[in-house]
């Protein structure tokens, strides 16, 4: 099953509102666990490199970035909204076709589940369908950071499904359950 294990909970406040924060059902993080604390800018951990925009966009009029970066407990990742991150710092190892790092939700996109990761050298293409409709989700790859990473924003109330593929090959599909708090998502092998 793709999915964060524990190293990579971290959350990261850039002003003091509460987000809530699911990363593969693991928790809320702690700044004891580093994680930083309320309202502050700084990368915990520090950064051992320079930190790389990965990716940019906007949601609903909400701008989001993705970044990564190199420190002492390996690469972190995080999904920054306009007054929130979420993320974590770990290996980046993408286990089958495709290997979800994070999932969250704030009041920034509270309509909306935002899921980042990375695909493998096999995936030549990955899919969202939801709401009846598929979409490609652009991929973005860091050769800084020995990764390709994906980033999706999908509507809280209907979830939906990620497709890994290889030419016309289903390699791997992962589910978004609908719903808050209690999200899960599970990765099957086609």
């Amino acid at each position: 099953m793709a999915g964060a294990d524990i190293s990579w909970l971290r959350t990261r406040r850039a002003l003091p509102i509460i987000a809530i924060l699911l990363i593969s059902a693991c928790g809320r993080a702690d700044p004891s666990q580093g994680g930083a604390e309320p309202g502050s800018t700084e990368l915990h951990p520090p950064a051992t490199g320079p930190v790389e925009t990965i990716a940019v966009g906007e949601v609903s009029g909400v701008h989001w970035e993705l970044t990564g970066y190199r420190s002492r407990e390996g690469t972190c990742v995080d999904v920054h909204l306009a007054s929130s991150s979420t993320g974590g710092c770990g290996p980046v190892r993408t286990r089958g076709a495709l290997d979800v790092l994070g999932t969250g939700f704030g009041e920034d996109l509270s309509g909306y589940i935002h899921v980042h990761g990375t695909v493998s050298d096999s995936v030549s293409t990955l899919e969202l369908r939801t709401g009846g409709e598929t979409e490609n989700v652009l991929l973005h790859p860091s050769p800084s950071l020995d990764s390709v990473f994906f980033v999706v924003f999908v509507p809280r109330e209907e979830g939906g499904e990620l497709v890994a593929r290889k030419g016309p090959e289903v390699l791997e599909t992962y589910e978004i359950r609908p719903g808050g708090p209690s999200f899960v998502g599970e990765s099957a092998s086609a």
